[in-house]
């Protein structure tokens, strides 16, 4: 595990802060995630605030300079597109990638298909490079469209600990999710991977996962 050794050279002791660290959080994830970060970052001393966002509303805010200190849930691979961030340690959770077709067909789509996807897909963004990808503002957007013959495929990220869409939707994908912080926050980091490390290893983890994330 990399990380071990991130938590090795940055020491263990974490940095008062002012402020508490703020968090981009997808507003699909909020509720239910907001009690397993409270535990987490509680246990490591660690104050923070989640500020709800759109997808791309997120993805926006973590662009700009100091406007938040990471995000709380995205997809391994994040930290590829925004360098100044780093993946903490194990993954919270997964998420699932749904898709509606047109008429029904199964996935992969056609070559020439033409999806729509959520501004700020990191999926989409990362997996449909061959396809033209139309980039929605909401999922009832992307749903008219798909009625009026617009698109071929819609395409939803939900979480994974969230009960299964019913067809018309076809699970296509799932992806492990993680917390990125901005790499500057070292001994935070270093001190939630500490803690994550001893509940990995007594199976606190795993309870906490049972526990707040099949609350729904």
């Amino acid at each position: 595990m990399k990380w071990i050794g991130w938590l090795l050279l940055v020491g263990l002791s974490p940095v008062a802060h002012a402020t508490p660290l703020k968090l981009a959080a997808a507003v699909e994830h909020t509720a239910i995630l907001r009690p397993f970060i409270h535990d987490w970052f509680g246990r490591a001393g660690i104050d923070f605030q989640l500020i709800p966002c759109t997808y791309a509303r997120c993805e926006k805010l973590i662009e700009s300079v100091n406007a938040v200190d990471g995000d709380m849930a995205r997809i391994k691979g994040f930290d590829q597109t925004h360098p100044h961030l780093l993946q903490v340690g194990a993954p919270l959770s997964e998420a699932a990638i749904y898709g509606q077709p047109r008429d029904n067909p199964s996935w992969p789509p056609a070559k020439g298909a033409v999806i729509g996807c959520l501004r700020g897909n990191q999926w989409c963004e990362r997996n449909l490079g061959s396809y033209q990808v139309i980039w929605l503002n909401d999922e009832k957007q992307g749903l008219a469209q798909l009625h009026r013959g617009k698109v071929d495929w819609v395409i939803k990220m939900r979480a994974a600990y969230q009960p299964a869409l019913a067809a018309p939707w076809q699970k296509i994908a799932k992806e492990l999710v993680f917390l990125y912080l901005d790499k500057k926050h070292r001994a935070d980091i270093a001190a939630l991977l500490k803690v994550q490390l001893v509940l990995i290893n007594n199976g606190r983890w795993l309870a906490m996962q049972k526990q707040y994330l099949s609350a729904i």
